[in-house]
């Protein structure tokens, strides 16, 4: 790596790179190697981006005078990117559910913090999972747009979510039973039929029939689509 890249993202990218890992084996061509190398440029650039930083320039030379022959990356990071405000369209859910959604949308890509890969796909989840509390647990992100505006080094994310219809528990099915009394796993379901469907609960459930001792595997499963 050229002199001038940060040591700390030479260890960051150093692991991806397959001219790295494979050059104690050599290459049976000039142009394998550089299949190699073109790949790295193309996981270095994926790393980058995932960390907030879209204005970045990676370049490389093949110097074939050396030997071996040597690879040289320049890695310039530019500048790291903000996020703005982010965007939210959650139609047909509760008003108080889609507050609750926004505030935590704002909460966990807040305007002004670094434009990170890991954030949106940790608040994907957390959009599906609060959904998944409240009644919608086939949700789905149907649109999640990322606008990046280089003039302005900022990240723009608008989330089109579909929330799928509003759920309630319905009927319980229990299978395997041989020497437990169904009634015995029944009184410790912890809703009632006609409730509002939630997830929190069916691990809630789990956890309650593992403690009895009495099974070697236990397993929910809500059907994959709504009756």
């Amino acid at each position: 790596f050229e002199n001038a890249t940060d040591p700390a993202w030479v260890r960051r990218l150093t692991p991806l790179s397959s001219a790295v890992a494979l050059q104690d084996e050599g290459a049976v061509s000039l142009s394998q190697i550089r299949r190699r190398v073109e790949k790295d440029v193309e996981l270095f650039d994926k790393a980058l981006r995932s960390e907030g930083h879209y204005g970045k320039s990676i370049t490389y030379q093949l110097i074939e005078t050396t030997d071996p022959v040597t690879i040289r990356f320049t890695v310039q990071p530019g500048p790291l990117y903000l996020l703005e405000e982010t965007e939210l369209e959650v139609p047909g859910v509760d008003p108080t559910l889609h507050d609750l959604l926004a505030t935590t949308v704002q909460s966990s890509l807040s305007a002004g913090s670094p434009a990170q890969a890991a954030r949106v796909v940790d608040t994907d989840q957390k959009i599906l999972e609060l959904l998944s509390y409240n009644g919608h647990p086939l949700a789905r992100i149907a649109e999640r747009r990322v606008v990046v505006n280089h003039d302005t080094g900022r990240v723009k994310t608008h989330y089109v979510v579909a929330p799928g219809p509003k759920c309630f528990f319905g009927p319980v099915e229990i299978i395997g039973l041989e020497t437990v009394r169904e009634e015995i796993v029944r009184a410790r379901i912890p809703w009632n039929e006609g409730d509002t469907f939630d997830a929190r609960l069916l691990t809630k459930a789990q956890n309650s029939f593992i403690k009895l001792d009495l099974f070697s595997f236990v397993q929910l499963t809500p059907a994959s689509s709504a009756d």
